[in-house]
This record gives structure tokens, sequence and C-alpha cells, in this order.
């Protein structure tokens, strides 16, 4: 092969790549919906109510009922538990866990577990032998410099 007829067959090689690119497609996220569209969506129902109208005739509305009650139910806070003494809080996390809460990490020195799970848990988590006291975190504590004058 000589020098002119390498640079013909480069630009074939790349005018056949071109041509077996496949068409481009949307972005996946344009396709599909989130999951919590879809959960939302499946909590969702549909009631239809017939009405009366001033001229006597009769219309039907829809209306979509459950939609921010599902939403609600799957938003989830920052929690701390507090662990009495008389149980390891490795034994209370594990239990913390089967009633649904989402356990961050397991403080042993302090007896703490942190965490996430839904504001409608805690009275159920409380209910567990070993728990003290649960509360949803503050992440706006600060305890200040250490020369800082006490307020």
């Amino acid at each position: 092969m000589r020098l002119g007829e390498v640079a013909v067959a480069k630009k074939k090689k790349t005018t056949r790549s071109a041509a077996k690119t496949p068409a481009k497609r949307a972005p996946a996220s344009r396709t599909k919906r989130s999951s919590k569209a879809v959960k939302k969506a499946k909590n969702a129902r549909t009631t239809t109510k017939a009405t009366k109208t001033t001229k006597g005739k009769t219309k039907k509305t829809k209306r979509t009922v459950g939609v921010a009650t599902a939403a609600a139910a799957t938003k989830k806070a920052d929690m701390v538990v507090v662990v009495s003494s008389d149980r390891p809080a490795a034994e209370v996390a594990g239990e913390l866990k089967n009633a649904g809460f989402e356990v961050g990490e397991v403080l042993h020195a302090i007896n703490q577990v942190t965490g996430r799970a839904a504001p409608s848990l805690k009275s159920r988590l409380r209910g567990i032998r070993g728990v003290e006291d649960v509360s949803e975190a503050h992440p706006d504590f600060n305890i200040g410099p250490p020369d800082a004058p006490v307020q």
C-alpha cells in the first residue's frame, strides 16, 4: 500500500463506522418515571362524584385522592434513639431495624443509635425493650468555640 492509499482506506473506515452508529435515544430519565412517582401513582385512587348543575343537568367530576398521604408516609426524618444500659446497643439496633428504622450508626460509648425513620414510627420504636427515648435529630445544634462567652 502506498501513502495515498492508506489515507483513502482510513476515510472509508470512518464513513463505514458512522453509518453503523444507531440513532440517538432519549435519556432514560425522560422515558421512565421516578420510583417516588410510581409509588404515588399506586397509592392514589380516583373518585367520581356526580353533582347537579344550576340548569338541572348532571355533571361528573373526578378527583384523585391519596397522593399527599403516600408522599407523607414515605418521608423520613433523621432520628436519635437513646438506649438504656440494660441491653447492648447492637441488640436494640437489630430490633429497631426490624421495626422499620434505618440504622445509620450505633454509638456504643454513649448508648445511642442514629438513623432515619418515618415520624409516625416513633411510638412503635419507643415500645421496644431497651429504648429510653426517640427524638428527631437537630442538625442546627452548635456549641460554639471554647473561648466564646456563655449565653
